[in-house]
């Protein structure tokens, strides 16, 4: 069986300085890249601009520090959400958005391999009229958002047994710290 099975291959990381701080591009593919992204509070790395992608499609993990996650909904309003590490979100193609951070920040990132298709958009929006939503009301964020066991048991069993095994996996990775 030699030479019939592709062979793992080594991966160099790559460190590319942003406006809002650094990125260690960790992993690249012909379907994937995966992405550590350090987010700094002091200026000039506060906030990046307001933006959409035309075909990347990517997921955005908060490890550690907080953030405001400015986004327009499906009906035009400029919102924002205020992100806590264990939180995540899907930022599909065209989806207007863009993150503040709050304090020093660690966000994981998994994408296409797509790289320079930002649009910005920056100028048709006033960041500071952005509409903050209560992350413990929006019924779409999932369950890391909320604190208490009692909803955490409601949502468990109002899930799938997929989702259960998943929101349990979160619910003991909650509170953990990782060098």
């Amino acid at each position: 069986m030699i030479g019939t099975r592709p062979a793992i291959m080594p991966f160099v990381p790559q460190w590319t300085e942003q406006s809002w701080g650094q990125e260690l591009l960790v992993a690249h593919g012909p379907t994937y890249t995966g992405k550590v992204l350090f987010r700094f509070a002091s200026p000039p790395h506060h906030r990046g601009g307001l933006q959409f992608h035309r075909s990347k499609d990517e997921t955005f993990y908060l490890h550690s520090g907080e953030v405001w996650v400015y986004f327009v909904d499906e009906v035009g309003v400029l919102r924002k959400v205020h992100m806590i590490p264990g939180m995540s979100f899907h930022v599909p193609p065209g989806a207007i958005h863009s993150v503040e951070t709050i304090t020093d920040s660690v966000m994981f990132e998994a994408s296409n391999p797509v790289f320079d298709d930002r649009v910005r958009v920056e100028e048709q929006y006033d960041v500071s009229t952005a509409v903050e939503v209560n992350a413990a009301t929006w019924a779409e964020l999932p369950l890391f958002i909320q604190g208490g066991s009692e909803w955490a048991s409601s949502s468990l069993a109002s899930s799938s047994s997929s989702q259960r095994g998943f929101m349990r996996a979160r619910l003991l990775l909650r509170g953990r710290t990782f060098p």
